[in-house]
């Protein structure tokens, strides 16, 4: 895959295109940047949450990839109806792969086998789904996928 283009590389695209308007300058643009490196939700990823309640004052999300790619997570986001965000860091999330964030915990690490699953923690002071939804957002703010508290999965510890 050819590296992406810098903001120098841009400027001498669009400053050729100057002449004929900034919709000349764009179609320049759309041959030098590789759409498949730009930070956008691909509508072909198939990402879906599920949310588990473990014991009384825990919760975790998890956020499963279903698709067939390789989903990167950098700037994705979990918001918890106003209550708390989390931006997940930038995990490399496989078919089939997990991330299980752990609302109340502060974890960072990695399940062996394959595909990996991946564990971190949104370190709040308490659950923030008690009620509401949980949603996941995209690098710009698109909304990926939600799930409503109520269908927390009540598990053993």
């Amino acid at each position: 895959m050819p590296p992406s283009p810098s903001r120098r590389d841009l400027l001498a695209v669009c400053s050729g295109g100057l002449a004929v308007g900034s919709a000349g300058c764009l179609d320049d643009i759309r041959g030098v940047v590789d759409p498949s490196r730009t930070r956008t939700h691909r509508p072909t990823a198939d990402l879906r949450l599920t949310l588990e309640r473990p014991g009384d004052a825990e919760e975790r999300v998890l956020v499963h990839n279903d698709g067939d790619e390789i989903v990167q997570l950098r700037s994705y986001t979990l918001d918890y109806d106003g209550r708390g965000t989390y931006q997940l860091d930038t995990i490399p999330l496989e078919p089939g792969g997990v991330v299980e964030v752990k609302t109340t915990g502060d974890v960072d690490g990695v399940k062996g086998g394959s595909p990996r699953q991946f564990l971190r923690g949104a370190n709040f002071d308490e659950p923030l789904c008690p009620d509401g939804a949980v949603t996941l957002h995209g690098p710009q703010g698109m909304v990926v996928t939600r799930v409503d508290c109520a269908q927390a999965t009540e598990t053993g510890r």
